[in-house]
């Protein structure tokens, strides 16, 4: 994340601990908890530490095939890697495992709840199942953790299946302390400031703001952007009541608080891109401009597209990504 990496302490010594003695550990924790960014902290840390000489990330959120994972990680293990793979993608995993023979390297596997079974009743119900992926990222996943010195990283909202269902690394919600100093992090990192004269300052303040979304990690990078615009008593007086509302709709959902801080943000949008974005719904993952201004008919004026995103930016709902 662009904020400083805030609190973990405690799980980033467990992780850097199993992984002494273990092939592989497993951040498990609800979404928006902070477990991308502990995985990535610590492939950080032991490469920083020279542990290991490398770290690489591959995310399953958008996994359609087993090789993706291994072309992913070896564009960035493997100096002219997709050269080398050509049309012949059956190289790019005996490529991936010489490499990784020859330096000790750190693979975080992201999202792997994406390739899971969904849970019934959670919002990733929908979702349709592929048993051919789990497998095959499983053991792909296996094979490469066998691999010289590897280490592997998986983060994860459900349990992982065998052989990798131990050594689990468990995060919750932030300690109050880490939880405020997140949103000072946030407002500093963006430039933002609460607005003057704001009724809010007060450390009693901002403690019941942190609390208002149990300090949930994401949702709190969310709420920093209302309180530079509303102040810490108003950003806190519309999550309480957005909260008790959602209680009475949906009960004790687990991540309620993450829906009340993209309730949020989403109020802060005007009424006619808040009309739009369920057709944005089409995109995981991300999308070209110029086809989301087509899907959203945006008109020709491209000018519109780069409004909408950097609304959505603006708000913490989007982010830029790289082409392609």
């Amino acid at each position: 994340p662009e904020h400083a990496f805030v609190g973990r302490s405690r799980e980033l010594l467990a992780l850097e601990r199993l992984l002494e003695r273990e092939r592989y550990a497993v951040v498990l924790g609800e979404g928006g908890e902070g477990k991308t960014t502990l995985a990535a902290e610590l492939g950080r840390w032991l490469v920083a530490t020279r542990r290991f000489a490398r770290a690489a990330f591959v995310s399953l959120e958008d996994a359609l095939d087993p090789r993706s994972v291994p072309l992913a990680l070896g564009d960035q293990l493997v100096a002219g890697f997709a050269a080398k793979v050509g049309q012949e993608p059956e190289k790019a995993l005996p490529l991936l495992e010489r490499a990784l023979v020859e330096r000790p390297t750190v693979l975080v596997l992201d999202n792997m709840e994406s390739v899971l079974p969904p849970r019934e009743g959670s919002a990733a119900a929908a979702r349709v199942f592929e048993p051919e992926l789990l497998a095959g990222v499983i053991e792909l996943a296996g094979r490469l953790g066998q691999a010289g010195e590897t280490r592997l990283v998986f983060t994860s909202r459900e349990a992982l299946p065998a052989p990798f269902e131990r050594h689990v690394v468990r995060i919750g919600r932030l300690d109050r302390g880490d939880a405020v100093a997140l949103v000072g992090d946030v407002l500093e990192q963006e430039g933002a400031r609460p607005r003057r004269g704001d009724a809010g300052e007060s450390e009693e303040e901002i403690e019941r703001l942190v609390e208002a979304v149990g300090r949930h990690a994401r949702s709190l990078v969310l709420v920093a952007r209302e309180v530079a615009a509303s102040g810490v008593r108003g950003a806190t007086d519309r999550l309480e009541e957005l909260m008790a509302s959602m209680a009475e709709r949906h009960g004790d959902d687990r991540e309620r608080s993450l829906y009340a801080s993209v309730e949020l943000s989403l109020r802060r949008l005007p009424e006619a891109t808040r009309r739009r974005l369920p057709r944005l719904g089409v995109f995981q993952g991300g999308g070209h401009l110029g086809v989301i201004a087509q899907v959203l008919n945006l008109g020709e004026d491209p000018k519109a597209a780069f409004e909408l995103g950097g609304q959505l930016v603006g708000v913490g709902l989007g982010e830029l990504l790289p082409y392609g």
